[in-house]
C-alpha cells in the first residue's frame, strides 16, 4: 500500500512538473517593452517629475531625474503619454508645513531646566534629528520643482503619443511651461 502511495505521489508530482511550464507558456501576460529618453522643459532638462505611457487603459510610469527617465513594463502599442511635476511641489509644501504647525515639534526641545534622563535626551535628539531631515529633503524637493502647463498631465490632452516597440526604446520629450 506504501509503494503505491510512494509511486502515485511521484507520478503527480511528474505530472504537475511537466504541466506547469505548458500552462505558464499558454497564459502568458501582454507584451512589455522598456522606454529611456530625456525630458526637457523649454529646451532645459527638466529636473524632476514623473512620466507614464499608457496603452489601452494599462501602462507605467516612471521618475524623471535630471531630464531622464527609464521605464519599465511598458505595454506594447500606441501609448498616450503625460509628465507631471506638480506632485513635488505639493508634497513638499505639505511636509514643510506639517513639521512647521505639528505641535508635537515644540516637544521635540526638552522644556527649559527639565531633568531628563540620557535615553530621553537622546530621544528628543533623534527626534529633532529626524524632523531637520525631513525639512531638508523636502526644501530639496521643492528646488527642484519646474512648473509645467497642465496639458501635459493628462494623456488625453497631452499631444504626446509613442509607439511602443518590443525591445528598448528611446523616447525624448519636450514640454512647456505655458
Amino acid at each position: 500500500m506504501q509503494q503505491l502511495r510512494a509511486r502515485l505521489s511521484c507520478l503527480v508530482l511528474l505530472f504537475v512538473a511537466l504541466m506547469v511550464p505548458v500552462f505558464s507558456s499558454g497564459c502568458g501576460g501582454a507584451a512589455t517593452a522598456e522606454i529611456s529618453g530625456t525630458v526637457k522643459r523649454d529646451g532645459e532638462p527638466l529636473p524632476a517629475g514623473r512620466i507614464s505611457f499608457t496603452v489601452d487603459g494599462k501602462g507605467a510610469s516612471g521618475q524623471i531625474v535630471n531630464g531622464a527617465y527609464t521605464v519599465k513594463g511598458v505595454p506594447i502599442g500606441q501609448a498616450k503619454v503625460s509628465v507631471t511635476t506638480n506632485y513635488i511641489k505639493r508634497d513638499a509644501e505639505s511636509t514643510i508645513k506639517g513639521i512647521q504647525n505639528d505641535p508635537s515639534a515644540r516637544m521635540r526641545t526638552p522644556p527649559p531646566g527639565a531633568k531628563l534622563t540620557p535615553e530621553q535626551r537622546q530621544m528628543f535628539q533623534k527626534q529633532s534629528q529626524e524632523a531637520m531631515a525631513a525639512m531638508k529633503k523636502a526644501q530639496e524637493a521643492l528646488k527642484t520643482y519646474r512648473p509645467i502647463s497642465a496639458r501635459f498631465m493628462d494623456p488625453e490632452k497631452s499631444g504626446l503619443t509613442y509607439e511602443v516597440k518590443k525591445g528598448d526604446n528611446t523616447f525624448d520629450v519636450t514640454v512647456s511651461a505655458k
